[in-house]
């Protein structure tokens, strides 16, 4: 198949499990340009910033088959998407992603309103060219876009969780679909 940005759409609108297979077997077919275009579109499908996510946390230990499906995709060690992201950064810094400030808890924004900038991102932060200048946005790496994301999601002010319990469930999923696969290659 052919790639087209409709293709993607598509993709991304069947839903996590039918997506994670689709998109593992069109990932690997994408040039790097291409990529660079359409991962912000993915990830934001994925985590959720904006009307349409992947409910991560809402799977739970009931829906067993759809975490491992999504863990697999996601997995730092065999995923499709992490293979792409890690083709991308194999191209750093030509390819580069910005992070919309917007997109921070308040919290954080309200930090950055100030513009305090903390040593580790100072330089690559965007500012609006109007008086009384404020951050938009943030210049990621591929590999610290895909991060931004998959750690915002738990704290985003568009996923409030109404308790702790279920904050420290989805910080328990993320982390051991993230990082605490056991199977490693």
């Amino acid at each position: 198949m052919m790639y087209t940005r409709h293709s993607i759409v598509s993709i991304l609108d069947l839903g996590p499990i039918d997506a994670c297979i689709q998109l593992s077997s069109q990932l690997p077919r994408l040039t790097v340009q291409e990529l660079h275009n359409e991962l912000p579109y993915v990830l934001r499908r994925i985590f959720g910033f904006g009307r349409f996510d992947w409910y991560l946390r809402d799977i739970g230990n009931d829906r067993a088959h759809l975490f491992s499906i999504i863990q697999e995709f996601l997995s730092p060690w065999h995923g499709e998407l992490w293979k792409a992201i890690l083709r991308l950064q194999d191209h750093s810094p030509q390819f580069t992603f910005n992070f919309d400030i917007s997109e921070l808890p308040v919290h954080l924004r309200a930090k950055l309103a100030t513009l305090y900038v903390p040593d580790i991102v100072r330089g690559r932060t965007t500012t609006t060219t109007t008086p009384g200048q404020h951050l938009t946005s943030l210049a990621l790496d591929p590999i610290e876009y895909f991060l931004f994301h998959l750690l915002s999601y738990p704290v985003s002010d568009q996923h409030q969780i109404v308790n702790d319990h279920s904050i420290e469930i989805l910080r328990f999923w993320l982390f051991f679909c993230f990082l605490g696969s056991t199977n490693a290659n």
